[in-house]
C-alpha cells in the first residue's frame, strides 16, 4: 500500500507546502494552455522548459512532504 500524506492545515509548514503546490499546479496548467497556442519554435521551447522546471519544483515539494531520502527519490524517478 502507498501511504497517503494528509496535510495538517493547522501546521504552518504543511499549510505553506500545500499552498505552494497549489500555486505551482495552477501555474503549470496555465503554461500548458499557453503552450497549446505557441506560435514559434522558440516560444514552444521556452514554455516546455518552464513546464519542466515547475514540474521539478512540485516533485521536490512532494518529496519533502513525504520526508523522502535521495535514495528513495532516485527509485521513484527511475534512471535518468
Amino acid at each position: 500500500k502507498v501511504p497517503i500524506r494528509v496535510i495538517n492545515r493547522s501546521d504552518q509548514a504543511d499549510k505553506s507546502s500545500h499552498d505552494r503546490i497549489v500555486k505551482l499546479v495552477e501555474q503549470i496548467l496555465e503554461l500548458h494552455q499557453t503552450l497549446s497556442t505557441a506560435r514559434t519554435p522558440q516560444e514552444k521551447t521556452s514554455l516546455e522548459r518552464q513546464i519542466a522546471a515547475t514540474d521539478t519544483q512540485i516533485d521536490r515539494l512532494v518529496y519533502d512532504l513525504y520526508g523522502m531520502t535521495e535514495d528513495e527519490i532516485k527509485i521513484v524517478e527511475g534512471p535518468p
